[in-house]
């Protein structure tokens, strides 16, 4: 009983961390006026919406793969799974690439 218990809370997890990447790319894609970018105090590119209620933190690397992505909500660091983190990390790369076309 308790191995399905368990199967059935990891299952419910992965759907809600499902469900928090589409948001998010749904959000980054309406390209909305109320999120802020700016550059976080450790080098860190930070895009926030929602009234800084959502935080999505970006650190670039060397490989573009293996750039970092953290999510956090309310100052708590959000898990997801590495295809939502690929999703949504892909979302912000395109969200940057049409404020910068819309600057130039």
């Amino acid at each position: 009983m308790s191995e399905q218990v368990t199967v059935t809370k990891r299952r419910s997890v992965r759907r809600m961390a499902r469900m928090l990447a589409n948001n998010l790319c749904c959000e980054l894609s309406k390209n909305d006026a109320n999120s802020k970018l700016e550059a976080a105090e450790d080098g860190w590119l930070q895009l926030t919406a929602h009234g800084g209620t959502v935080a999505m933190k970006l650190k670039r690397r060397r490989l573009r793969i293996f750039d970092a992505l953290h999510v956090t909500v309310d100052d708590a660091d959000v898990w997801m799974p590495l295809a939502g983190r690929l999703r949504v990390r892909r979302a912000l790369r395109r969200y940057l690439l049409s404020r910068a076309t819309d600057v130039v």
